[in-house]
């Protein structure tokens, strides 16, 4: 029963968040935002066994829902790690970011040179900013430049400019929050009616 509660109530939530997409206006999000939602629809079940333990189970069955509780916190943590200095820039197009990049690391002085789909940062050690994606979606891997002194001035600095882009596109990622969404809803409400 409450796995399909959090189901509907991610499928909500994707529903809304593909509107906002929609409106193909630029934003940057992290990547462990992004990584949340999907986390949580795999959480569900387990949720779904802490409260539905039956009295009558032997202490093994306890033994193992506690593991998988671990086991997901675990993964939580490990995915947590894993996205640090990760963001997505959704619904712009690649040589925006990329000239959003460049022009922030001229702004405070900073040598660069683009090669590829990296920016390097010649003046620590060829540290590199990862620009790749598809689909008008683009991640800005920061994990290079993470333990520099002017990460959070470049976060903050590329965020607000990423609100400024000014061109339009086609929002696949809103069309498929909007899809995504719908299908959690429907399912839940499907097997919401069979139990």
């Amino acid at each position: 029963m409450y796995q399909f509660l959090i189901c509907g109530f991610v499928g909500v939530f994707y529903l809304v968040w593909g509107v906002v997409l929609l409106r193909g206006k630029a934003l940057l999000i992290s990547r462990r935002i992004d990584m949340l939602l999907p986390l949580l629809v795999l959480t569900a079940p387990i949720v779904n066994l802490i409260f539905d333990i039956p009295e009558f189970m032997p202490d093994s069955y306890t033994h193992t829902i506690i593991a998988l509780i671990l086991g997901f916190f675990i993964i939580a943590v490990g995915l947590y790690i894993f996205f640090r200095g990760r963001y997505i820039v959704i619904n712009a197009k690649k040589p925006s970011v990329l000239a959003i990049i460049i022009g922030v690391l001229d702004e405070k002085s900073i040598n660069n040179k683009f090669e590829d789909d990296s920016i390097k940062i010649l003046d620590y050690d060829n540290s590199e900013i990862l620009v790749w994606g598809f689909a008008n979606t683009f991640e800005v891997s920061l994990k290079g430049v993470r333990g520099l002194p002017f990460y959070k001035d470049l976060i903050l600095s590329i965020k607000a400019k990423t609100k400024k882009i000014q061109e339009r596109v086609f929002p696949v990622m809103g069309l498929l929050a909007i899809i995504v969404g719908a299908l959690l809803i429907f399912l839940s409400y499907i097997f919401y009616l069979v139990l």
